[in-house]
């Protein structure tokens, strides 16, 4: 395996992992919203219902592209 496709498989790994942190309560519960705030340098009272949904579904398409990238 060379470095280009170790890379590949990192990139992938870590959005799996971030991706489930998410989904499994660190994310989307209690918080969600102070989290994307820190996250996109905001105030939490910025931060919409719908730039939450558009976070989580951005990065669902980013875990798809990753793994897409190794079929």
């Amino acid at each position: 395996m060379d470095k280009r496709e170790m890379k590949k498989w990192i990139l992938l790994d870590a959005l799996e992992r971030y991706d489930r942190s998410q989904r499994e309560g660190e994310g989307l519960g209690f918080g969600a919203r102070e989290k994307l705030a820190k996250i996109m340098d905001r105030n939490p009272d910025q931060v919409t219902t719908a730039m939450i949904a558009r976070f989580q579904d951005l990065l669902r398409k980013m875990v798809e592209n990753a793994e897409s990238k190794l079929d």
